[in-house]
C-alpha cells in the first residue's frame, strides 16, 4: 500500500525552517506537544527532502523527493528491555534497507522513531548519504530532534 500526496512546488529549498508548533499545551512556558522541522538538500544529484514531526515521546521522520510524496514504506524502532533496540516494518516490502536507519536514529535519540524512506531502496550509497545528512541536521538542531 502506498498513499501518495501531491506535490505544491518543484523547488527544492535548501534552506532549513523553523519548528512550526502545532498544537501548545496549557502554559506557554511548556514545550509544544507537536513541532514539525523540515529540511531540505541535493545527495548524490538527488533532490531529498526530509520531514520531522517531534511528538512528546516519539519521532516521525519522512524521508523522500519532494516531487512524489509517497509513504510507501514505514518503520518502527524503539528501545525494549534490557537496553535492545528492535524494529518492525509497518508497511512497505520486507528485504529494504531503512530499518537499519530506523535503529540508528533510536539508539541516537533514545526514543522510539518512526521512520518513512521514500528513495530507491536498493542505492546503499544514498542511504549512507541520507544518513550522515539526517545526523548532521540532528547535530545542528538537536531540539528539534529530542
Amino acid at each position: 500500500m502506498i498513499f501518495c500526496f501531491p506535490s505544491r512546488s518543484r523547488a527544492v529549498s535548501r534552506k532549513k525552517t523553523e519548528a512550526i508548533p502545532i498544537k501548545k499545551m496549557a502554559s506557554d512556558s511548556q514545550e509544544a506537544a507537536l513541532s514539525m522541522h523540515s529540511f531540505s538538500d541535493e545527495l548524490s544529484s538527488m533532490p531529498v527532502s526530509f520531514q520531522v514531526l517531534k511528538l512528546k515521546n516519539s519521532l516521525f521522520v519522512w524521508i523522500g523527493n519532494s516531487d512524489n510524496k509517497c509513504l510507501g514504506d514505514l518503520n518502527l524502532a524503539m528501545v525494549v528491555p534490557p537496553e535492545e533496540i528492535t524494529s518492525v516494518r509497518l508497511m512497505g516490502n520486507l528485504l529494504t534497507p531503512s530499518s537499519v536507519l530506523t535503529k540508528r536514529l533510536c539508539k541516537k535519540l533514545g526514543k522510539p522513531v518512526y521512520l518513512s524512506y521514500n528513495l530507491p531502496q536498493n542505492d546503499n550509497m544514498l542511504l549512507e548519504i541520507v544518513n550522515k545528512r539526517l545526523n548532521k541536521e540532528i547535530e545542528n538542531n538537536l531540539d528539534k530532534f529530542k
